[in-house]
């Protein structure tokens, strides 16, 4: 008996502790299923009534949920083949280690269930099961994945993520924090979204360096059971309505949507093309929060001055704005502006002037240059980001923004009523909501997609969530007591109307010609084009794709001549500006600060647009331009003339000379009234030229097949070469030593545009062709399409004279794959044909215009016209066009 007794001791103390063990392990039956809700669950979704899980999997949401978790949902199905029917509680999409939602499903246990699932997805030579807390999870091979189920009190769960199936029994055994829910909010029917796990829904989508910013965003905020409402407005796609408790300190976000409710004027200053915006509240802070430091000299300033701040903070309002901008082009990131109220914008400008008279700001007008952590936070609110801006007092707003234009945008929109108060769609939207309200977020879907898809993950799924939106909309309104607020979430499907194009920006000229077709081209190192193009009044303007201003810079008192240059001068990879104006040429960095050494001055003034190109093939970069003293000019980098230059002519040059190989020779060529000049590059002149044509030309010579094609003021398309060109029939010959011109009678009345070559699509009785045919126009307004041989394939006619001033072009103008002619009349009034069918163009936009330029600006996959009219250089894009025969 002595030897047993230690044996028979520790198998007594072995005992008590795995009973004291199994005692902290135990837990008295949940009363309900969402006792073990982890409380950093982002979403819990709870089915009506005694739905199965096919009826949860025929939900019209689970495709969506396919595109946005990497589990295979539709497999779930596969545990009712045990079963005849599985009565779902509810299903969490849990936040897993991945960047990926994971849905664990909760149902009602069917008695031997879980073994008969372990069984038939069994699978040798494989750990089946493991112990996690005391409690078995089987892994069920389905396919080729794996699925976790455990049951526990009643309820069975299971998931693809282990750590989904784990974090609930953490819960269960009170090892992780529950999710608060009362009764009221776990009814049948409902969505719950959890205020408090969103920030690690947002982190798993938003790349890491933006996440320390989000971090806390929804602090005080509890969750919200969403019910939809069974009869939504007129509009609306669906509608969710919920009540969200306010717990704890609010972040200041929370604060801001769950204040006082009232009317909203802000609205009334938000650009209409925003991708997305908010206006919420808080009332500004009487002096600088107490863990504000001082990060430069501005704030400093104020922090021994406090009377700036106190006379700032008592004249806004608490009525702010964010507005989200994905088509501004001006930089590689989209672009975003905070609006504030102000209730005296007089006394605001004084305190700023307070600041530039200190030297610590920089005023242009309406517009100062601010840097301050301090008056961008009370500017903008303590969500405000911005600590180097652009603040633009305008009326009763504040507008601030990383870049001047776009501040500058909010003043000159809002002018001529181009904001969301006046957009139809949107009033539709704002007369369905009930107010007051507390705040409101705007989404258009489509846009704030591209405005946000330079923070995203590479591999995200916010793409597939907005792809089911239009407008979305979501509202809070603070009730009673301020314990809670209404929270109101409605999708948009707006019945569209088949417009046939969109205007989408004015940019005023006051009252200033522009001076030639503007130019798309990125200058700033971005994904998207800037709009470039330069005044009479010696205005050289870059704007971004919505219209504002990168760039503004001037030729002071030098009228330009034709249109920028934009050219990487250095060889690095920079783009710079460069005009011609005067008797100057000048050039810009893309900030608009003056490239050393310019301008460079001539003795006479230029009379043709800039040519920038490396001519000499040294890998040094050469200017040509011509002169009203009868010169034509190749300048070296420093502005000095090239051995051989200038050289003299019979006449001014105005039109833009051509520069290409013609019989493999480097050459300058060059109409001077009726005389083709041609001078190689060391400056002599090619041999056979120049060539004396029988009338005055206009425009610039085309290149084509070893010829040089050129349009006569007498009504004859001359084309200029060693041998003929037309077919004899059809045309004259005239000799001129070794060159032979060939003129093709093609009008009645002077051609007044250059001649342009495009390997075209064209249809005869015989069927489809392709040919290259040569565009003129006559100055009477008719069009016309020549082959080579000097036969007419197409012709058209405006009904009244043409725009000299315009080059007629060839372009699919509506991206429906049938190339078009365009064309203006001399008053600006725009044509286009299609040219299989020969039949005109409907449904353009009818205001005059000139200098008009066509491209896929906006990156939409639709073009966009852009052109100078009386407004100023407006803007429109192409939806659709209609024939003749669809009136």
């Amino acid at each position: 008996m002595a030897v047993s007794k230690p044996f028979s001791l520790k198998k007594i103390f072995t005992g008590l502790f795995l009973l004291i063990i199994t005692m902290g392990c135990s837990k008295e039956a949940p009363l309900h299923w969402s006792e073990f809700i982890p409380d950093n669950i982002p979403y819990v979704i709870i089915p009506e009534q005694g739905a199965t899980i096919h009826d949860m999997l025929s939900e019209p949401y689970i495709p969506l949920f396919d595109d946005m978790s990497p589990s295979a949902i539709q497999l779930i199905s596969t545990l009712e083949e045990n079963s005849s029917s599985i009565e779902v509680e509810a299903m969490l999409l849990y936040a897993d280690t991945a960047n990926d939602w994971q849905p664990v499903w909760i149902t009602k246990s069917v008695s031997g269930l879980q073994n008969e699932l372990a069984e038939a997805y069994r699978k040798p030579f494989e750990q089946n099961n493991y112990l996690f807390n005391g409690r078995k999870i089987d892994k069920l091979f389905i396919s080729d994945r794996v699925f976790f189920v455990t049951e526990i009190s009643g309820w069975m769960i299971f998931s693809e993520s282990s750590l989904g199936v784990e974090n609930l029994l953490r819960s269960f055994y009170q090892q992780e924090e529950v999710m608060t829910l009362g009764d009221d909010q776990i009814q049948p029917g409902s969505v719950i979204v959890n205020s408090g796990g969103l920030d690690q829904w947002i982190h798993q989508i938003i790349q890491v360096t933006y996440r320390p910013e989000l971090t806390g965003t929804f602090e005080g905020a509890g969750p919200v059971s969403f019910r939809i409402n069974d009869q939504p407005g007129e509009n609306q796609a669906w509608q969710m309505q919920g009540e969200m408790e306010l717990t704890g300190d609010p972040s200041p976000f929370v604060r801001s949507i769950s204040s006082e409710p009232a009317d909203f004027i802000l609205d009334r200053y938000i650009p209409v093309n925003t991708a997305a915006f908010s206006i919420q509240r808080l009332e500004p802070r009487a002096v600088p929060p107490d863990d504000f430091e001082p990060e430069n000299d501005t704030d400093s300033y104020i922090d021994q001055n406090l009377s700036v701040w106190r006379t700032i903070a008592s004249h806004l309002d608490d009525e702010f704005a964010f507005a989200a901008f994905a088509e501004s082009g001006a930089a590689s990131t989209s672009e975003f502006l905070f609006l504030r109220k102000l209730s005296n914008s007089s006394e605001i400008r004084s305190a700023l002037n307070e600041l530039v008279n200190e030297q610590l700001a920089i005023r242009d007008g309406n517009t100062y240059t601010i840097q301050s952590n301090w008056l961008g936070k009370l500017f903008g609110s303590e969500l405000n980001p911005m600590n180097d801006f652009y603040l633009t007092v305008y009326n009763e707003v504040a507008a601030l923004a990383n870049r001047k234009g776009l501040a500058e945008s909010v003043g000159s929109e809002a002018s001529r009523r181009r904001v969301m108060f006046y957009d139809d769609d949107y009033m539709d939207i704002r007369d369905e909501l009930t107010g007051p309200l507390s705040s409101i977020l705007y989404l258009n879907s489509a846009r704030f997609g591209q405005y946000i898809q330079p923070w995203l993950n590479p591999q995200n799924y916010f793409t597939e969530l907005l792809s089911n939106l239009n407008q979305f909309v979501i509202t809070t309104q603070a009730q009673s007591g301020g314990t809670s607020i209404h929270v109101n979430v409605s999708s948009f499907q707006l019945e569209t109307e088949d417009q046939p194009y969109l205007e989408q920006w004015v940019f005023p000229l006051n009252n200033s010609d522009i001076t030639g077709k503007p130019i798309l081209v990125d200058i700033g190192g971005s994904s998207r084009d800037e709009i470039v193009f330069s005044t009479e009044n010696g205005s050289v303007y870059a704007l971004a794709t919505d219209g504002t201003v990168v760039l503004q810079t001037s030729t002071e008192n030098d009228i330009p001549v034709g249109p920028p240059v934009i050219y990487d001068w250095y060889g690095n990879n920079q783009n710079v500006v460069m005009q011609a104006a005067g008797d100057k040429i000048y050039a810009w960095d893309d900030s608009g600060n003056p490239l050393p050494n310019f301008p460079v001055q001539l003795d006479e003034t230029i009379t043709t647009p800039l040519i920038v190109m490396d001519i000499t093939r040294n890998g040094v970069s050469e200017m040509i331009v011509a002169t009203a003293d009868r010169k034509m000019h190749i300048l070296n980098a420093r502005g000095q003339a090239l051995s051989g230059w200038p050289q003299n002519t019979n006449a001014s040059i105005t039109s833009r000379p051509l520069i290409t190989q013609l019989n493999g020779q480097e050459s300058v060529f060059a109409f001077a009234e009726n005389t083709l000049h041609a001078w190689n590059v060391n400056g002599s002149r090619r041999n056979g030229f120049p060539v004396f044509m029988n009338s005055p030309m206009h425009g610039t010579p085309a290149k084509y097949n070893n010829h040089l094609l050129g349009s006569g003021l007498d009504g004859n398309l001359y084309a200029t070469g060693t041998e003929g060109f037309f077919a004899d029939t059809l045309s004259s010959e005239l000799s001129s030593d070794s060159l032979q011109v060939s003129s093709l009678s093609v009008s009645n009345n002077a051609l007044n545009s250059s001649p342009s070559v495009h390997d075209l699509l064209m249809r005869d009785d015989s069927g489809f062709f392709r040919e290259n045919l040569i565009l003129v126009q006559s100055r009477d307004g008719s069009l016309f399409l020549y082959n080579e041989n000097g036969e007419l394939r197409f012709t058209s006619s405006l009904g009244q004279p043409s725009s000299s001033r315009f080059l007629p072009v060839i372009t699919d103008l509506d991206n429906n794959g049938r190339q078009n002619v365009v064309a203006l009349a001399d008053f600006g009034r725009l044509y286009a044909w299609d040219i299989l069918n020969q039949q005109r163009l409907y449904d353009l936009p009818t205001t005059g215009m000139s200098h008009l330029v066509i491209g896929d600006l906006l990156g939409n996959g639709s073009n966009e016209i852009i052109a100078q009219t009386r407004d100023g250089l407006r803007c429109w894009t192409i939806l659709q066009t209609r024939t003749g025969t669809e009136q």
